[in-house]
């Protein structure tokens, strides 16, 4: 494990906050004794969570309000909130995101030099410039974060000991046509289903979960997909509901999770 002084870490944050980029920065929990300093023992995302009241709605470019918060917490790790136009691309090994990468890439060509960051977890940051909404995910273990996320920057500390560090240090690049196109999410035309008639209702569903507030996807997905399910599961509507949450912000593997699971639990008469 590599050490880092706190005053180090203000540093960093501060220096992102006043970057070129102006990237707007907030204080997450970090690890401490290989547990996060939530002290939540069965803490779904150690070191990743934010220590404000609003999360990532809090993260700012003010130096003043940054100062403040790592001199409250000097050990804290530091969350970047990618601005708008700006995409990161979040590649997981452990879910297989760096062979499918590596897959993607051979088929259509390589990605071009940008800002790259090794995770703590051995996987990527890749940073490119990207307008317009995209999907939840690029392929299988690569998520897209925006902004309306955030991720977590060097150099933060990970629950393995490991610190994120910067790869390569420039501008981020312009996403190449083929990222972009795998990127832009899916329309959404309002099928009328044939057994029930109810295309202005199908509309509405499709509507509501893409609309749905972050926080909230999961349920409204799911509420939806319910009631879909109470419609015959028309194969069309599923597929537009899970266009639409994709574009809501939830990966494709989440999204699918959801309906998957409200369709089962409707078939026993659970709903």
């Amino acid at each position: 494990m590599t050490d880092v002084p706190a005053l180090e870490l203000e540093g960093w944050a501060a220096r992102y906050a006043t970057s070129g980029l102006r990237l707007a920065v907030l204080p997450l929990h970090s690890i401490r004794d290989g547990r996060c300093t939530c002290g939540g023992a069965a803490c779904k995302s150690p070191g990743k969570h934010p220590l404000t009241r609003h999360g990532k709605d809090d993260a700012s470019t003010e130096l003043t309000q940054v100062t403040m918060w790592w001199e409250r917490w000097p050990w804290a790790n530091i969350g970047i909130r990618p601005p708008a136009g700006v995409i990161v691309l979040d590649v997981d090994p452990r879910n297989g995101g760096d062979t499918a990468l590596e897959r993607l890439t051979r088929q259509h060509g390589l990605l071009p030099p940008t800002l790259t960051a090794r995770t703590g977890s051995g996987g990527q940051h890749i940073w490119v410039t990207y307008t317009g909404q995209a999907r939840g995910q690029l392929c299988r273990g690569v998520d897209v974060k925006s902004v309306r996320g955030y991720v977590v920057a060097p150099p933060s500390l990970h629950a393995s000991g490991e610190r994120y560090e910067w790869q390569v240090v420039m501008h981020p690049a312009r996403a190449p046509r083929w990222v972009r196109r795998l990127l832009a999410p899916p329309s959404l035309p309002v099928h009328r289903s044939p057994s029930t008639g109810g295309g202005d209702c199908d509309a509405g569903l499709i509507r509501t979960v893409a609309n749905a507030p972050e926080g909230s996807r999961n349920q409204i997905l799911y509420w939806a997909a319910c009631r879909a399910h109470e419609r015959g599961s028309p194969p069309a509507l599923l597929a537009e509901l899970l266009a639409a949450a994709m574009n809501a912000g939830l990966s494709e593997s989440e999204a699918r999770q959801t309906i998957q699971s409200a369709v089962r639990r409707s078939q026993v008469g659970a709903v």
